[in-house]
């Protein structure tokens, strides 16, 4: 009898690597599907197959979320680099007309945006909304008090 060897090693870094199953594997390397199921259960394969994926993703995550911090902070310098133009601007100037006032204004507020920096009155609208829900989740913990009464006299339950 003579026994067919094959590269378990690329079949099984084929498989976890890819979307292929487990028939279409059996079928592309010439192995039995049952043989290839038992050589997968008893090696883990799907969960050498969920790992590989979880590694991927965070890496691919890791990778976006550096490449968007970058370019917040480009983002960042260049709204310090047009609020000093901006300054510069209304310093030499020695008469702002309200055409120019508007536009100012709106540039900032822009700028504004986006650095995220609120005003007074935001951050004390979010700090209410922020007391409000404490002093609501403090009342629910108040009210969870339970009170069993029993009804009938004593001599009913006392047999």
């Amino acid at each position: 009898m003579i026994t067919k060897k094959y590269d378990w090693k690329s079949i099984r870094l084929e498989y976890i690597a890819g979307e292929i199953s487990y028939r279409k594997l059996a079928e592309k390397h010439g192995v039995s599907f049952s043989t290839l199921k038992e050589v997968a259960r008893r090696e883990k394969w799907t969960d050498l197959r969920k790992t590989a994926q979880h590694k991927a993703d965070t890496k691919f995550a890791e990778e976006i979320g550096k490449k968007q911090a970058v370019r917040s902070a480009k983002i960042m310098d260049v709204a310090d680099k047009l609020l000093d133009k901006i300054s510069e601007t209304i310093d030499s100037m020695d008469v702002v007309d309200s055409q120019s006032l508007k536009h100012f204004t709106s540039a900032l507020k822009d700028l504004k945006d986006i650095k995220g920096i609120k005003s007074d009155i935001d951050l004390r609208e979010q700090e209410a909304r922020i007391n409000k829900l404490q002093k609501e989740a403090q009342e629910e913990k108040e009210d969870n008090e339970i009170r069993v009464t029993i009804e009938g006299g004593l001599d009913e339950y006392s047999k």
